[in-house]
């Protein structure tokens, strides 16, 4: 069974996290969490705008695109975007 998303509670936990690796000098980490910590936190304004989402917290209509589908997986990798779907890292 899936939680519900709390976007805004995921920013929260997701920063305190990054915080502490990169207090203890694990930056790279530490960087990987503070995007998805921003991308947790503009997901809650959105849905706090009325962004429709599903229980899951997947976007409803429009919205539920991730990634350019032309673009090859590695180039967007090699980017440094996130390789796993933030619909699961934000909860």
């Amino acid at each position: 069974m899936a939680h519900p998303a709390d976007f805004a509670n995921a920013h929260i936990r997701h920063w305190q996290d990054a915080e502490f690796l990169f207090l203890a000098g694990r930056w790279a980490n530490a960087d990987q969490l503070y995007g998805l910590s921003t991308e947790c936190g503009l997901k809650a304004v959105m849905v706090a705008d009325g962004l429709l989402v599903d229980k899951t917290g997947s976007p409803v209509g429009k919205y539920k695109k991730h990634v350019n589908p032309s673009l090859p997986l590695r180039a967007a990798i090699g980017w440094g975007f996130v390789a796993i779907s933030p619909i699961f890292a934000c909860r």
